[in-house]
């Protein structure tokens, strides 16, 4: 998203005809949400951005014959790798002391965003990604499961190993942060998954799988699902191709 560019409040939907100024205005709005989480949206603002991608929708194809929705996603998923490069660097910065209570504001302020973010790109959850997923195709997730997926790579990789010791510190020296460690820990046990290896789990690994179950877990379910509808269409041909 570039810099200095006008908010997207003092925008005005472009022609459907103009497929990057409808890019940009979409990226801007996405970066608006991303950079300033708690400030409220108008309705204007919102109708603008979500009638920019209804027009791209629409559009089947550029002239090259790319499609819209693949643009759009591919627009989201690098904004989210820009953005969240920068998260990490602010979090990699932090002294022990601080870093898990920067890491769950970070985390919070985020999610907040991803909501807001997926509500406005509907229209390509219902359409580009929902064919794409129901085809069991891999790499392309919901745009609130692509956050996700985002913060993993981005963040998570790049700092978990010293998110974990803070966290453990903090459940057993019983500091601010421990009773959201330990209601994330109750919740994950009580989620189901992977019931038998929880039990057998030390105190680290088990504080790992929980502060990775909020990004985590869907994408997972996501992901088996594919694999199963992917092993369906296999078969699939290889019936059809066998008569």
């Amino acid at each position: 998203m570039a810099e200095g560019t006008e908010p997207a409040e003092r925008q005005r939907t472009p022609d459907a005809t103009d497929i990057e100024m409808l890019r940009a205005l979409l990226r801007n709005g996405v970066a608006a949400i991303h950079q300033s989480p708690e400030a409220k949206m108008t309705p204007s603002t919102y109708m603008e951005l979500y009638t920019a991608v209804s027009k791209l929708i629409t559009r089947k194809k550029y002239e090259d014959g790319k499609l819209l929705g693949e643009t759009i996603y591919k627009d989201v998923s690098k904004f989210l790798a820009e953005h969240l490069q920068s998260v990490a660097r602010t979090l990699e910065s932090q002294d022990d002391s601080a870093l898990l209570s920067a890491y769950f504001a970070e985390w919070d302020q985020y999610t907040f965003s991803a909501t807001k973010v997926d509500r406005i790109l509907n229209l390509l959850n219902r359409h580009y990604i929902l064919r794409n997923t129901s085809e069991g195709k891999k790499g392309i997730y919901p745009i609130l499961l692509l956050h996700f997926v985002q913060w993993r790579s981005q963040v998570w990789d790049k700092v978990s190993s010293r998110v974990i010791d803070c966290a453990q510190r903090a459940v057993e020296k019983n500091d601010g942060n421990t009773g959201r460690m330990n209601d994330m820990i109750q919740s994950f046990e009580k989620s189901g998954v992977d019931t038998d290896a929880i039990s057998g789990d030390d105190d680290r690994t088990r504080i790992r799988k929980s502060l990775e179950a909020p990004f985590v877990l869907e994408v997972e379910k996501l992901e088996r699902e594919l694999d199963e509808i992917a092993a369906k269409n296999g078969n699939m041909k290889v019936e059809m191709g066998s008569r």
